[in-house]
Order: structure tokens, then C-alpha cells, then sequence
């Protein structure tokens, strides 16, 4: 089976479901060749109800829930999050974080609600969900500062000194097609370097296609070209690649029970 155990540990499959016919197709297909899992990381213009509902058909379809950084200026129902926390579908809080990379929107707003985020996955117990665009250091103090035991920075893109400051306070580090890009050498280094029991892998579709997708609508079906990618990166053979991150995605969120 192409895809036997393989994880797509970030996309935006309810989004995807929602605008594309054939999106429940490629979800489907890419579970019947033996997917094991995708976390959604959800869109705001759909209610957490909504993406329960379309992904209900998917025994390990699962959810993060939360505010993305350049949602700040849009409403956002608290209430209805805290409302499902306890579902057994909602593992994790994110994908929340510092996006810095557009001037037009308001960073003390994004620290608000990044510190909130960050403090209830805490109080949950819950893991955190990074998203980090030139904003690595604020990020970093801001979550070293509350001591939230379980954090993924999801897509990562920054290099080897980045990846070692999040590695060394037991994060974990999780890589996209970003990996297949020609002109990500910095990527590639960073995810060289990070052991082996922090990696996890996602297509943060139906974003970053890898190659030789790029400029297609991406969707988990394509994490056979990541996975491929980074067993050459790691030097570690597929299977065992394929393995390792599964164990690693299972003890992140807990989900041993489902192995």
C-alpha cells in the first residue's frame, strides 16, 4: 500500500472538502492505501461543529482547534471551542502562534491571543500547534515563558539554529513539502539535523504541493513525496522513517490505544 502508515500530521482537509467536488475522493483514496492518520487544522470560516461533521466519516481524521494568527481581526467562538475539548477527535490546540510577515496586521493582537492559546493548552493538557513566520524569537520567550509541555512548530522553516532552540526545550518539529523545494536548503539542513524521535511530516494542503506536484492544489495523498524526501534527507530508510514518526505522532497526542 503506497501511503501504508504514513501520517499527514497538518492540513486543511475540512477547508478542502468544503470548496473541492473531488476533495472527499482524495481522502478516501488516500486512506484506502493505508494512510494512518491527518490532524485538520482547520479555517475559519467553518464552525468546529462543521468540521466535525465532515470529517465524522474518518475514524482517524483528527482536530486541532484555535485561532490562527492572521484570524485575529475575525470573530471567533471560544465558547464553541471549550465546548469540545473533551472530544475524543480534538487532540491539540492550533494552529496557533506569530505571523509577523504581513504589516497590516496588529502584532499585540496576535500576542494576546497566542498567550491565551498557549495558556489553555496548558491547562488542558493539550498539545500546542505552532505557527511561526518571522517571529522565532517572540514565539520561543512567549512559550518558554508559560512551559507548555507539548509543542509542535507545524511547517517549520527556519534553519539549524532555529531547530536546536526548539528541539533543546523538547519540542518537536514538523516539516512540509517545503522539504522538496530546490531552494530550501536551510529546511533541508534543519530537518537533517533534527533526532529522530522529534520529526513529524504534513502537505499543510491543499498548500505547498511538493514536487512534482507544485502549483496543484495539494492533498494528503501527496505525503508519499514528503516521506520520500525526508528518508533521503535522514539517510533512514522508508519504512523505518515511516515507523519512527508514527511512534513519535502517537506519543505527541497520546494515542497510543489506536496503534
Amino acid at each position: 500500500m503506497l501511503l501504508k502508515d504514513m501520517i499527514d500530521h497538518h492540513c486543511h482537509m475540512s477547508q478542502t472538502l468544503g470548496a473541492e467536488p473531488q476533495a472527499m475522493e482524495w481522502l478516501t483514496r488516500a486512506f484506502d492505501e493505508g494512510l494512518f492518520a491527518i490532524i485538520d487544522a482547520g479555517d475559519i470560516q467553518l464552525s468546529i461543529a462543521d468540521r466535525l461533521a465532515l470529517l465524522s466519516a474518518y475514524t482517524r481524521a483528527y482536530l486541532v482547534i484555535g485561532m490562527h494568527p492572521l484570524d485575529v481581526d475575525h470573530p471567533f467562538n471560544f465558547e464553541e471551542m471549550m465546548g469540545v475539548l473533551d472530544d475524543p477527535k480534538v487532540i491539540g490546540i492550533g494552529e496557533i502562534g506569530l505571523d509577523y510577515s504581513r504589516i497590516e496586521h496588529d502584532k499585540r493582537k496576535q500576542q494576546v491571543a497566542f498567550e491565551a492559546q498557549l495558556s489553555l493548552a496548558d491547562q488542558y493538557d493539550l498539545p500546542a500547534m505552532l505557527h511561526i513566520r518571522d517571529a522565532f524569537d517572540e514565539a520561543y520567550a512567549m512559550v518558554k515563558r508559560i512551559g507548555v509541555p507539548r509543542v509542535v512548530v507545524h511547517c517549520f522553516t527556519g534553519g539549524r539554529t532555529e531547530a536546536k532552540r526548539w528541539l533543546d526545550m523538547g519540542a518537536y518539529l514538523s516539516f512540509s513539502g517545503l522539504i522538496t523545494f530546490k531552494n530550501a536548503s536551510d529546511i533541508q539542513d534543519a530537518l537533517s539535523y533534527t533526532p529522530a524521535n522529534r520529526i513529524l511530516l504534513e502537505t499543510d494542503s491543499p498548500y505547498l504541493s511538493p514536487v512534482p506536484h507544485r502549483g496543484k492544489t495539494n492533498h494528503p495523498h501527496n505525503m508519499v513525496h514528503v516521506y520520500q524526501q525526508a528518508s533521503v534527507l535522514t539517510k533512514t530508510p522508508l519504512e523505518a522513517l515511516t515507523q519512527q514518526v508514527k511512534t513519535n505522532f502517537m506519543e505527541l497526542y497520546r494515542l497510543h490505544h489506536i496503534g
